[in-house]
Formats: C-alpha cells, structure tokens, sequence
C-alpha cells in the first residue's frame, strides 16, 4: 500500500502539444500533495468536522490514510478539490479501503455523479476499482470525488487512491463490434445496460448524460437525461422494443423518446411511478441503421441538499432490435486499456485483444495513424503477467507508413485468474499501455486426460467433478487408461466424461455396465448415474468472478438415443452411489458409448475405502424448500400426486445429505385451544417428521412455531397467540404453555437436537431488543429448543441465540470463542451475499467453489450451514404473466422487499437455486408432472462438501477415542485435520483446482482406515 496521494489525469494541453513530436508525454501525472497538510491532506476536506481524520496507520506501512467513523444514521465523506475531467470520457478509480470494525450501512466512494456503494468491506486493506464515465459538458460543482459512509456505526479507512483515463476495449468479430450487455443470436440484438458490472454507468451504446448514477442504477433530477444510441455495423434494425423500469420515484416523469439520427426525437410514453414499461419503437423509424433513445426527466423539482437521492430512479434498460443479414452470434465483453505513455504524432490506440481462451492463440490489435511522412521502424512487445506464472513476453518488428494501419501481437494464456497484459515500444515515440483482465475458471484449458475409446472424429475425456467445462475449450494432451475415482461406502461422487466430436453425433446411446471386485463383489449399474451436463445463458454475469457465456449447471438425464452437436464439447456426468455394505478395494467395469457412426468403450476404475459414512452428517445442514412453487411448476392438484411428487424431493434432498427447513409440508401439527391450554394434534406431523429423520436421515428441521411474531430486516410482525397480543394478561400463560407442550413433545419424539427456532431473519441494530424479548420468552418457557438467529455476535444480542448464523463474511472468531465457552454454537450462511471474493452459490463461479465452503467450514469450527432457499425458480416481480424457466434465465430476481411488480433487480445467477423443475414442466401439454427435481452441479458439490466434512469429523472422533496413539504418530494425523493453505487460507483467499483438495481427501481416508477398529 502506498500513502494516501491520488495520479490525476491531464490530458495533453495546448503547452504538451507544443513539444518536441519525438519526446513522449505521460497521459497522466501523479500529484504528491497528499502527504503534506495541516490537520488534514491537502486538496481534501470534510463533509461534517467531528466524523473523519487523519491517521498515520501501521497496516498503511506508517503511512497516513483517511478515516471516518459513522454513527449509523448519518452520511459523511472525505471530498477532494474539484478535478478536471473531461467531458463524455472514461475513467478508472482505484483505491484501498477497510473497516476498522464496523456494522450496518455502506461505505461509498466515486465521484459526486457516480457514487458505488461498497457494502460492508473487510478489515483487511482490499483493493477497488471502479469505471465511470463522465457527464456531457463538464460541471465542477459535481467533479469531485468522495470517500465515506453511509449510515455506518463504526470506523472506515481509505488509501492509495487514483484516477485514471482508461480506454474501453469492446469485443470484435469481423467489423462487428459489442460491449458488454450486448448480444447477437438468431439475428436478434439485445442490449442490457450492465449497472451491476465493473461498467456501472459506462457502456458502448452510451453516447452521453447528464444524470447522476448510484451504483447501480440512473438517479434522475432536474434537466437530467441520458442517450443511448444502438447500431451494428452493416445491419439494419426492422423492429426494436425497449423495457425500461424504475425502482424509486420522489416526482417529476420519465420522458422516452427515440430517434434515428439522434437530432430528432419522437416521444415514446412517459413513467410517473415505480413500475417496469415495455415500448415499441413506431414503424415510421423504421427500418434503420441506427436507433438512439433517450431518457429525460420531464418536470421540475427541488434538491434538497447534496444526499438528495434524486426525482426518480432507473434501475434497469433493455432494448432489441431485429437485425438483417446474416449477423455473427457473439456475446459483447469490455475490457480498459490504460495507456500510460502516448505521442501524438504516432497516435496509437488498442483496437481488440482477442477472445482470451487459455491454450489458445490470442492476438492483440492496435490501430495506428502515423502523422509522420516517413516510415518508421518500431519494435512493439506485448507481455503477459498472471498470478502463478513467469511474464511471457513476444515481440515483433514492424514498419509503420505514414497513414492509418493496424496491426496484430500474438499471445497465449497459460491459466485462469488475474493476469495483465501491457504493450509497450520506446523507438522515438514511445507508447506503453496495459490492460487488467481476469479469466473465469469456466476456460481453463489444462485440466483432464484423455481416454481410451477416442478417434479421429470423436475425442474422450475425463476431468474431475470440480471443473466446470466450457462449450469450446479444447482436449487436453495428457491421457490416461481409465476413468477413475475414490469414495468410501455410503458415499456418492462423481467425474466427467466428455465427449468432443469434430461431427454431429446421432443416436448416441451411454451404457455403464456393473462394476466387478477381484473377490467377485460387484457395484451393480443401477447405483450409477448417467447424467448429461446442461448449459444456462448468462447474460449478465453474478460479480466479477462470472463472463456473458454459456455456464454449465443443470443434470439432466440422458434419455438416450441423444444427438451431440459437433465442434464442441459434451460432459456426461457419471455419479457412483456407492452401497453402505460395499467392500473395500478396487472395482472395474466400463461405460459404453454407442452411435451409428462411433462404438467406444470406456474403462472404469472406483476405489471404495475401508470405512463407511454414516446415514446422519455431522454437518447440520438446513436449507429452504417451498413445495408450493412445487405444486405450482408441476401443476399438482390431488393429494396423491403432491404425496407422490413430495417423495422425489425429499429423497432428493437425502442423497444429497441436506436438510429442507420443513420436510412435512402436506403434514403440519394442528393446535386448538381450550381455554388456556393447547390442544395439539401431532399425529400426521409425528409420521413425517419421523420418516424425515429415521429414513432419510435428515439432521435439523425448523419448528413451525406460533406466537412470537417475527419478520426481518425489513419488515415486523407482532407477537400474537391464541388471538391476542403480548399487551394481553392472557398472552404469556398461553405461551407458556403452548412452548412447555412443544418442548416435552420434542423431548419423548427424541427430536430437541434436530429442532431450531427461526423467526426473525437478518435484524438490523433495531431489531435487536425485539429478537432478544422472543427469544427470552422461550428461554423461560421451553430452555431446551435451540433458538437460531442469521445475525453475527453482537453485545445487544448475547443471552438470546443458542445457535449464532452469520454471514460468512461477518464470522468473528473472537467473538465466536467467548460464545463457545457459554455452551453456544455457530453454523454461517451465504445468499446473495457475499460476492467476490469469497465463496458463493452463484452458477457463473468456479465448479469446486461450494465444496470449498464446506471445507472453510470445518476449517472455522462451524458445525452447520444454511441457505435461504433450494427451488427459488420465480420472481413474480420480474415475471408478471408466465412462470420464469430457470434453464432460458438463469438469474435469480429480487421479489421481495417491496420490489415492484415488473421490476427486474439481480441477486445473482442461481441464488437460492440448487435443483431445477424436470423440463416436461414447460411443455405445452398441461399435465401433471410426476416426477422429481433435475440437479445441479452445484447441489452435487454442496453433498460432496458435507461428505467431505464427515472426513474430518470421522478422523478426529478416533483421534479422540484412540489413547494408544503416541507422538509423532498423533502430531501426523492431527495435522490432516487442517485445511491446506493451497485449498482455503482465508474466507477471501482459496483454490479452484479440486486436485489439492482430492490429494487431502485421500490422506484423510488412509487415516480412517487406519485408525479405525477392526
């Protein structure tokens, strides 16, 4: 970290264009004033005196940095002086930033007209970048940036900030161009303006405004207006429609109007409300070459103050056309260059840099305009910077004429993950440019071998459960002689086999036949799974660890004969169920791949270990399930066919160890009053709830509990029992006794360890006294029922939960070891937070992610996990008319929280998504559907995570058992029950190779079987 200074960009004035052409000037220079000050860095200033300082910090290497403490409720800032940026330009901000111990609200930082909300940031110093652009015509009185709170209760630091001009690189094929959000397919444009990306407000389509942008959405005041203006080169538009929402309306209208050369506009309609609207742009503008749309506000109103959050909002832009011709299909990416040394006279700019698929070619390719009137010779380099591996430099000779040319620099990716790529000549007119990109784990290229069975047309392949495969990455080099994996008994897992075809495959048929011991015990084919690996169009991608492509997701079953398209790659997921019974040792069999035009047979290796997991996980797992989207998906009716479709659920959930909230939702417990005693009728409830536990080994289930009110952070219900309120006399008898006969129910079922409270969700500061008054009532009525809170440890809530659930991001150890000692325990949770960098649930991250959480959760202490939801397949927010396809939309909308109907805002692909309703639901015919739920490979990782953790668990209770063990002997297992530092160091810092994680897992099992009893 460097001292809190900021490198301001100057753009070549009049003075630098007077120089000598052969001496290169810098694009930006770095302003050092920030060291120097009276009480305060120089050039910067306080929105309110007694809320920020000055500090000379040690984690800033002695340096000093800018700090804020917030009291919850307010806003404050640090503001530089005014800057002079240039109109209709792009910007990137770098910065530091940390909480020194914080909660609630948001730390913000940009300029006045583009505010990013960071959310809750790490105590660790965590490195920021934001891109803006900037308004039409330059207004000082917004050109200045800011760094503070909102409503935060805590401190805030900021360093090492810097403002740079970038350049924005858009994805190219032939002459068409496209940015992020953009797409062609089927001769379909579609443009989604991409405010929840690295972007914010900035995009290819975006020719200028003169509106605020809040993080992720326009915030429109007086004489506000934005323009798009959408066109693709050589193609002319025939019909356009444009989608528009707004999320927040103080006053004034929403002028939508369209034009085609961007000087006369035609008004659409107008918004006046929070809502979403669809408009069709008239025939009498087409067809043409160009549509521009612009966004106006349309009345006046009144600031009130800088924190003014604007007339109104718009959270979402969407606009297709129909396009002529014959279009290439190509997802638009954006990329910033910063050009750091720069000559007029040899005016050089980055035109692409290639696709970026690792193990491939690449070329990077400038556009160069040669002022001078002779040739010049320059001998360009183009280097390649990534987190594990040595630079990788090229450099090529070239012959600039005078005029315009481009030309192309080779490269090649080597791995995924964080890379910078520069190009850089110093012969007479130097330039030097760099560009920070980040490959997703979606194209690594090195992992898998080959297989036996490959021909010419067709290549095999395996690679581990824990990759996701792109559509389009090619075979690897390294072979093998089978397929292989390892599980104990008890234990499912799985590994791909891809097919690669150079044609289009028919009638393919898969057939895994039994699996054969060498003392004759077998593995019969019906505890092997042949699934087929489907695709999602991700469109907008989850954070910055996703990319607009096709991700895999979906398990479906392979209802052969199956055709594979050609030139690209086809996974087969093929999950082994080992038998609880099945012996120790190596078991062989094969999977035969049959077609007209290609027979192959693969050989298969399983090695079963000598210990077996049991049918009840040590990891309590609890995870929300609504059988009413169920119901409504698979236009279930009757009892029977609900009952019916119920079972496949829940068999699902079992097979893949995880626990719904409610496992009997045909079966709740019935409760009438006489008097003030309850009457309770538990015999339905008793016979699910015994299945769910006994059969399918479920390990907690949330009580359905009456009585305390609840709600969460946004909303609150009151206590009501029995028809009355806790003003009531009445109300605390009737409570005591309805908790009293529930608990001692609980205790002769055998059910208190499985049962958890669970009825107030993420409390903010207010709600504390709240939580802490319901959970006091049954700490005095019914002290056994483990009382469970999604909050982290807060002083205002210690003495109410028994089980504390934070966010992963808000785990404290030190905090949790003080609660620990109190005989309390923790699970953690994720949902849509939190986003990178840490692990999550989203479709568009690293295959192993949700694997690794389980491992970050032993690696914590944590002793359960809970997610909100299993099946959120619909937003009735954002899907107004028709139920959502999860497999055509694969992004989880927010529909809740007063959320306006029509409004589309972004969770995260696959939040609260982990099985997928069987296709036939969408087919026109509507019948029920009768049967269980798809897959994903993200529930599958989920079940091997918590088998993983059984690992652990299993070796540490013999450690614990076992007194003959002597050191070193002991020292060595005990070392095992440590996650490497190459799988997780920290909850921001972990691997996405399964290889570590597997080499672990088989060193673990060798444990097992040696320490356990014969």
């Amino acid at each position: 970290m460097q001292s809190f200074s900021i490198l301001m960009v100057a753009f070549i004035t009049q003075a630098l264009m007077m120089a000598p052409a052969s001496v290169a000037q810098p694009i930006s220079i770095l302003n050092p004033s920030f060291e120097s000050g009276d009480g305060q860095p120089h050039g910067w200033t306080l929105s309110t005196e007694a809320t920020g300082y000055w500090q000379s910090d040690a984690a800033s290497h002695g340096r000093r940095s800018i700090a804020l403490r917030g009291d919850g409720n307010t806003t404050s800032y640090w503001r530089s002086a005014a800057l002079s940026l240039a109109p209709l330009s792009t910007y990137a901000l770098q910065f530091y930033a940390r909480s020194l111990g914080t909660q609630g609200g948001s730390a913000i930082s940009g300029p006045r007209f583009c505010n990013r909300d960071l959310g809750d940031i790490p105590e660790q110093w965590t490195h920021f970048t934001s891109i803006f652009s900037t308004p039409s015509a330059a207004d000082s009185s917004r050109s200045f940036l800011r760094f503070g709170q909102w409503q935060v209760r805590g401190e805030l630091a900021f360093d090492d900030v810097r403002l740079v001009s970038v350049q924005p690189i858009y994805r190219q094929l032939g002459n068409v161009e496209l940015g992020a959000g953009e797409r062609i397919q089927d001769n379909l444009y579609t443009f989604s303006a991409p405010f929840n990306t690295p972007s914010r407000n900035h995009s290819r389509p975006l020719t200028g405004h003169n509106c605020d942008f809040n993080t992720n959405r326009w915030v429109f005041g007086q004489d506000s207006s934005v323009e798009y203006r959408h066109a693709i080169h050589g193609h002319t538009q025939h019909s356009a429609q444009l989608e528009l929402s707004t999320g927040y309306f103080q006053s004034g209208e929403l002028a939508v109007e369209a034009s085609i050369d961007g000087v006369s506009f035609a008004e659409l309609g107008r918004l006046d409300t929070t809502q979403t609207r669809r408009f069709d742009i008239p025939d009498s503008l087409l067809p043409a070459s160009e549509i521009w749309i612009r966004l106006r506000s349309s009345s006046a109103y009144n600031r009130q103050g800088e924190a003014d959050p604007g007339a109104f909002q718009v959270v979402s832009y969407a606009f297709r056309a129909e396009l002529d011709g014959s279009p290439p299909s190509m997802r638009g990416q954006t990329h910033y260059a910063q050009i750091h040394r720069a000559n007029a006279l040899l005016d050089a700019s980055i035109h692409s840099f290639g696709t970026r698929p690792t193990g491939r070619a690449n070329e990077l390719t400038l556009s160069v305009y040669s002022h001078l009137d002779s040739a010049v010779q320059i001998a360009p380099s183009i280097k390649v910077t990534a987190r594990k591996l040595s630079p990788l430099a090229t450099t090529r000779n070239l012959l600039i004429q005078p005029g315009a040319q481009t030309f192309s620099l080779p490269y090649t990716l080597r791995e995924v993950g964080p890379h910078e790529l520069s190009v850089i000549w110093d012969e007479g007119f130097p330039f030097n440019a760099s560009i920070d990109f980040a490959i997703p784990a979606l194209y690594a290229a090195t992992p898998g071998q080959r297989l036996p069975g490959s021909s010419a047309n067709v290549i095999l392949w395996q690679i581990d459960s824990g990759w996701k495969v792109d559509r389009h990455r090619p075979p690897p080099s390294d072979s093998t002689s089978a397929v292989y994996l390892s599980a104990a008994a008890g234990e499912s897992e799985a590994v791909q086999l891809v097919i690669s075809p150079s044609q289009t495959l028919h009638g393919v048929r898969a057939e895994v036949n039994a699996l054969y011991h060498a003392n004759g015990d077998s593995i019969g084919s019906q505890h092997i799974d042949v699934l087929r690996v489907g695709y999602v169009p991700i469109d907008q991608p989850t954070d910055a660890k996703g990319i607009a492509d096709s991700w895999p997701d979906p398990l479906l079953p392979l209802i052969g004969p199956a055709e594979f398209t050609g030139a690209i790659n086809h996974p087969l997921w093929l999950r082994f169920n080992v038998p609880a019974t099945a012996a120790a040792g190596l078991y062989r069999g094969n999977i035969a791949l049959s077609s007209p035009s290609h027979n192959s047979s693969v050989p298969i290796e399983l090695e079963v270990y000598d210990f077996a997991l049991p049918s009840r996980m040590s990891c309590s797992t609890a995870l929300g399930f609504s059988f009413d989207e169920v119901v409504r998906y698979h236009r279930l009716t009757s009892d029977q066919d609900k009952r019916r479709v119920l079972d496949l659920y829940l068999d699902n959930f079992a097979r893949h160890r995880i626990s719904p909230y409610n496992p009997a939702p045909l079966d709740p417990f019935g409760v009438s009053w006489n008097g003030s005693e309850p009457i309770f009728d538990w015999s339905n409830w008793d016979e699910a709830m015994q299945r769910a536990i006994d059969d399918y080994g479920f390990n907690s289930f949330r009580l359905p509990l009456a009585g305390l009110g609840g709600g969460d952070y946004a909303h609150r219900r009151p206590p009501m029992l029995n028809g009355v309120g806790e003003d009531d006399p009445r109300y605390e008898v009737f409570l005591q006794h309805y908790l009293h006969t529930i608990e001692k129910h609980l205790e002769r079922r055998g059910w208190l360890d499985e049962a958890f409270i669970y009825f107030f969700d993420e409390p903010q500061p207010q709600d504390y006294a709240f939580v802490n008054a319901g959970f006091a009532k049954v700490a005095r009525h019914a002290p056994s029922l483990r009382r469970m809170l999604t909050e982290q440890v807060e002083e205002a809530l210690v003495g109410g939960p028994t089980i504390w659930c934070p966010l992963t991001p808000n785990f404290d150890g030190e905090r949790a070891r003080a609660r620990r000692a109190a005989g309390e325990s923790f699970w953690w949770y994720i949902c849509t937070l939190p986003k990178e960098p840490y692990a999550g649930l989203f479709i568009d991250r690293p295959g192993i992610e949700l694997r690794t959480w389980l491992w970050q959760t032993w690696q914590h202490g944590i002793e359960g996990i809970l997610i909100w939801q299993s099946n959120y397949w619909h937003s009735d927010a954002a899907y107004t008319d028709d139920l959502q396809n999860p497999y055509d939309d694969p992004m989880s909308w927010v529909s809740s929280y007063s959320t306006a109907v029509g409004d589309r805002r972004p969770w995260g692909n696959g939040d609260g998504r982990f099985i997928y309703p069987p296709p036939a639901v969408f087919s026109a015919l509507r019948a029920p559907v009768l049967a269980g739920p798809v897959d994903s490979q993200r529930w599958e990782m989920l079940r091997d995570g918590i088998e993983d953790y059984e690992y652990f668990a299993q070796l540490e209770r013999l450690l614990n058992e076992r007194n003959d063990i002597l050191p070193p002997q002991r020292e060595r297992y005990q070392a095992l029950l440590k996650v490497p530092e190459e799988i997780s160091t920290a909850l921001r810092s972990f691997g996405i190779d399964p290889a570590p994680l597997r080499a672990h897992r088989h060193a673990l099992a060798r444990a097992i079987e040696q320490l356990q009893p014969r």
